[in-house]
């Protein structure tokens, strides 16, 4: 009985980190959308949220350096950004931490449904192929293992970016 709601309760809680709210629907094949003028800088959009290591943010840093590709400080709305949200929630019966990680790239659009004006637009993300969510240990292969997985979605996401703008 104890180890059924164990896993009941690690079940409700992968469900809930795993859900994500996105403003506009999203595109099926986000590589025809990926190419930009400017293929040598992009911007970043960070999200963390939970007891997720804060050395995260390094990750992302140190994976578009490898690319290199600049991580760009002012963002123009009409422009593709990359999505990085990584949730995680540290659970109370065992020394565990239950995460998500989501990678898109998105971009500004004007809407289709009315007449535009210069402050009418809306968020539309490209299917999210890149991420995953799962369950590790609050101690230090723990953190490594999160790091690692993010490194691997942002590596996925980068190089279709890159085979995209730069005919790879």
């Amino acid at each position: 009985m104890k180890s059924q709601m164990f896993l009941l309760s690690i079940l409700f809680t992968v469900l809930l980190v795993g859900i994500r709210t996105d403003v506009q629907g999203q595109m099926k094949d986000p590589t025809g959308h990926l190419k930009k003028i400017d293929p040598d800088e992009i911007f970043v959009a960070f999200s963390q949220m939970g007891d997720c290591p804060n050395s995260l943010e390094q990750v992302v840093d140190s994976e578009l350096a490898q690319s290199r590709i600049k991580r760009k400080e002012s963002w123009e709305y009409t422009e593709l950004i990359l999505y990085v949200k990584v949730n995680c929630l540290l659970l109370d019966n065992v020394p565990s931490t239950v995460y998500s990680v989501d990678i898109k790239f998105a971009e500004f659009v004007f809407p289709t449904s009315k007449q535009p004006d210069e402050y009418s637009f809306v968020l539309r993300t490209y299917e999210s192929a890149y991420g995953t969510f799962g369950i590790t240990s609050n101690n230090d292969s723990g953190t490594q293992f999160l790091r690692s997985v993010t490194r691997e979605a942002l590596e996925e996401a980068l190089l279709d970016y890159l085979k995209v703008n730069f005919d790879l």
